[in-house]
């Protein structure tokens, strides 16, 4: 078996509709312990997710949205996302942010023009932790509801397995601290004793360090004599004791972790339990560490109505929203298929369209450069397809 500390990490998302993806399946692969299966191809793993309706690790996926205000959708989008109360709406319907199973359960993936690389000063920011922890304190985690979760599973996790080493790991307790160190230990049934790296612990000592150590040990026995006689992880895990070593992957806004860091760490409503206030300490380091927390404490006030005027809204845009915006992925591009379904003639007509269409309005929206953009790429679209038809290509 194995003693190790517990610990907070904080999971940073990277940019953009791919950065979404891989917050997913870090969560999602959580569960599992099949980190070592992640490739670069995350949508694969979000699609299936998707289909099999395991909409809770979309949660996961942070989506940080500007609605341009002269945008002739700007109130639709503003009031849509303040009646979600998995969203919130900041800078007067400007600065929105969400999470992409919101995006996914309401049919929203049209919105996603309005996605950006990373939030404004003005966004509601969105954090995700990575807690190991142990079972018991995982109940208190994830007591609190405002969050998202995905948790290591001991229904598919079989721990007798080589990727975890063959034995059952534990987070070594508070109490227990400085009277056990962290490290692997090894049971020798002749002399009855625990061997840890030099120490040796005499398992016929009275002491609760040695009830601690033998309850574990015992119980890492029982979990392999259950599964060699033929049981599954699910059924053998019933022997499993609450100081088995877990992760769990939480996401939430900052101010529900300030709430978080309220009741677990200066206990606004009594004492924490130990181990969950040395937990929710780490925590608290690694985001005042990395400039979160004090974020919590300002929060934006006042009036935006002059805001683009004032101040420049994101420029770089998450997606390749000219060439491939992303709410037309698919295994084929969908102008291709218009043109197998409609024929040449009518989808040269669509191409000046739609290019008619971005020169008309591109004064009316916030990104004008994009609207351009894409009425170049029709007008080049129609003009390949006519030299295609003359033989020029």
């Amino acid at each position: 078996m194995k003693l190790i500390e517990s610990k907070a990490e904080l999971i940073q998302q990277k940019p953009g509709l791919c950065g979404i993806y891989e917050q997913i399946e870090i969560a999602g692969r959580t569960c599992y312990k099949s980190e070592g299966k992640m490739a670069e191809n995350h949508k694969a793993f979000v699609d299936r997710m998707i289909k099999s309706k395991h909409y809770a690790m979309l949660e996961h996926g942070t989506v940080y949205f500007w609605n341009p205000v002269d945008s002739e959708d700007f109130q639709a989008i503003r009031d849509k996302y303040s009646a979600n109360k998995y969203s919130e709406v900041r800078a007067d319907g400007q600065a929105i942010t969400t999470n992409y199973r919101v995006i996914i359960e309401n049919g929203w993936e049209d919105d996603l023009y309005m996605l950006i690389n990373e939030p404004t000063e003005y966004h509601a920011k969105r954090i995700t932790m990575r807690f190991t922890c142990d079972r018991g304190i995982s109940h208190e985690l994830v007591r609190h509801r405002v969050f998202s979760f995905a948790q290591e599973s001991t229904r598919y996790c079989n721990y007798s397995k080589g990727k975890f080493g063959g034995e059952l790991t534990y987070i070594l307790p508070t109490f227990l601290e400085s009277q056990i160190n962290p490290g692997q230990y090894n049971f020798d049934s002749k002399s009855f004793k625990a061997y840890t790296g030099d120490a040796v612990i005499d398992l016929e000592e009275n002491s609760n360090r040695v009830r601690f150590i033998w309850q574990c040990l015992s119980a890492e026995m029982a979990y392999k004599d259950m599964l060699d006689n033929s049981l599954s992880p699910q059924e053998a895990r019933s022997i499993l004791p609450n100081c088995l070593k877990t992760e769990v992957v939480v996401t939430g806004f900052l101010d529900d972790w300030k709430h978080f860091f309220d009741l677990r760490l200066k206990g606004t409503t009594g004492r924490p339990h130990p181990d969950m206030e040395n937990l929710a300490s780490k925590a608290y380091a690694v985001l005042t560490d990395a400039s979160y927390y004090e974020r919590v404490d300002k929060p934006l006030e006042g009036k935006f109505e002059s805001l683009n005027e004032t101040s420049e809204a994101p420029s770089e845009v998450a997606a390749d929203m000219v060439n491939h915006p992303p709410h037309y992925e698919g295994k084929f591009e969908c102008i291709d298929v218009m043109e197998d379904c409609y024929g040449e003639e009518a989808v040269k007509a669509f191409c000046l369209g739609n290019a008619f269409k971005y020169i008309y309005r591109c004064n009316k929206k916030f990104n004008k450069l994009e609207d351009v953009e894409k009425a170049i790429w029709y007008l080049n679209k129609y003009v390949s397809m006519e030299r295609k038809r003359k033989g020029e290509l």
